[in-house]
């Protein structure tokens, strides 16, 4: 990576923190993933598979961050939230379009437009076909 493109991922990172709660943004939670105890076993690993990927591919994320900005006193809370370029990623499982679009009312105005809904099942199949094609499972 070009030096003038780390320099440009640190300060969109950087900026996107900032949309963050204090509590949430320190450098221990990021690239932590979190599952929570409502989630279920298909949306958490779904969430999981996105999320440890991008880890690997050198991107920084924070799982269950809680936006600063609030809407009508409630904050959203993505599941995934990358930090280099603002992108959200929703894990849909439970979840129908209507409430995710609930959701998304309760992100920065900036964030609602780059929203990524995942089928958790979806999710989970494409990542067992990579995992098959590298002869690792059945």
């Amino acid at each position: 990576m070009r030096e003038d493109s780390k320099s440009y991922v640190m300060a969109e990172r950087n900026q996107n923190r900032q949309a963050i709660r204090m509590g949430n943004r320190s450098g221990s939670h990021e690239n932590c993933i979190r599952i929570g105890a409502n989630e279920t076993p298909a949306h958490a690993l779904a969430k999981y598979l996105i999320a440890s990927d991008l880890i690997r591919q050198g991107v920084s994320i924070l799982t269950e961050a809680i936006f600063e900005n609030t809407y009508k006193g409630e904050s959203g809370r993505p599941d995934i939230f990358v930090l280099d370029d603002g992108r959200i990623i929703e894990i849909m499982e439970t979840e129908t379009l209507s409430n995710c679009s609930e959701k998304v009312c309760k992100y920065p105005a900036r964030y609602q437009s780059d929203i990524e809904a995942k089928d958790a099942s979806t999710v989970i199949r494409e990542y067992h076909e990579r995992i098959k094609q590298w002869g690792r499972i059945e």
